[in-house]
């Protein structure tokens, strides 16, 4: 992955909003503020089906302030140029640090610095433009049309979005994730023919769900082995509903063992190959997410 940094001055969203230096690769988000007296830019990750973490090369690196959370090492993000970047609102401000051994090959880490999770979403109201590669933190919650909102369910912490969605007839509960990711094999790649990196953002479902579209549908474009390591296969549906929102022709993809669903409830991980190509509205106040695509 090739970071390319620019700052984006995002149109008026018509109420007051302070602005994210970002980047955005293969749909992929990054935050990338400049460290304050340096010429550093931290990468970080937004994932807003995480909890958030700082690598301990970047700790390191950066010599940044540590301390305990809950046992565990923890580390303060460093003082930034952009003096409004908003602040992680838990744990004292801390994050997580990621062992090295813990990313080892893993090329979705590679080049960023750690992620920006829950504790830097929650309460809070986010519009990420896919379209204009632009992020901002909204001061209040803008308008937008109620053909475009759909309702956030959470999880029992109130951290982590979810929406309910239709697919082929059937409901399932979904974990809105920015950060969904995949590194496809080359013939995965070329199977999709975007043109896009062979890492980049995906949407999940369950291994089980796949093979039943699949039976069901086998017109639907798919790829049992599509991933560099076994086990990963692809699949685009050509409609998924969110209240009235219709997102055409998602790539979803299935993980060996679905890793990626251990310990949580949901059916699907939503990711930005369903709005990618929107504008979205993330409002942690008021429990809606609004999508212009």
């Amino acid at each position: 992955m090739t970071i390319i940094f620019a700052i984006a001055f995002s149109l008026t969203t018509g109420v007051p909003h302070t602005v994210v230096p970002s980047t955005f690769v293969a749909g992929r988000v990054f935050a990338t503020p400049l460290v304050s007296n340096s010429l550093r830019r931290m990468v970080l990750w937004l994932d807003t089906d995480g909890a958030g973490f700082i690598r301990s090369k970047a700790v390191s690196e950066l010599r940044l302030q540590t301390t305990t959370i809950k046992g565990k090492a923890a580390a303060y993000l460093p003082r930034f140029d952009t003096l409004e970047f908003p602040s992680i609102s838990a744990d004292r401000g801390a994050l997580p640090v990621l062992d090295e051994a813990d990313v080892g090959n893993k090329p979705m880490y590679s080049e960023i610095d750690g992620q920006l999770g829950a504790s830097w979403f929650v309460d809070r109201i986010w519009t990420i433009d896919y379209v204009n590669h632009q992020v901002w933190l909204d001061h209040a919650a803008p308008s937008y049309h109620s053909a475009d909102a759909v309702p956030l369910i959470y999880d029992s912490t109130h951290r982590y979005p979810r929406v309910q969605l239709s697919i082929d007839g059937a409901t399932y509960l979904g974990a809105l994730d920015t950060a969904a990711t995949i590194a496809l094999s080359e013939k995965g790649a070329s199977f999709v023919g975007d043109g896009l990196p062979q890492v980049r953002a995906t949407s999940f479902v369950r291994r089980s769900t796949v093979a039943g579209w699949h039976a069901a549908h086998p017109e639907w474009a798919y790829l049992a082995e599509a991933g560099i390591g076994p086990g990963v296969s692809l699949i685009r549906v050509p409609e998924v509903r969110a209240n009235r929102v219709v997102f055409h022709n998602v790539w979803f993809t299935a993980r060996a063992n679905d890793d990626v669903f251990a310990g949580k409830s949901v059916d699907v991980e939503l990711g930005p190959t369903a709005y990618g190509r929107c504008s979205v509205l993330l409002d942690y106040v008021h429990d809606v997410s609004a999508f212009q695509c």
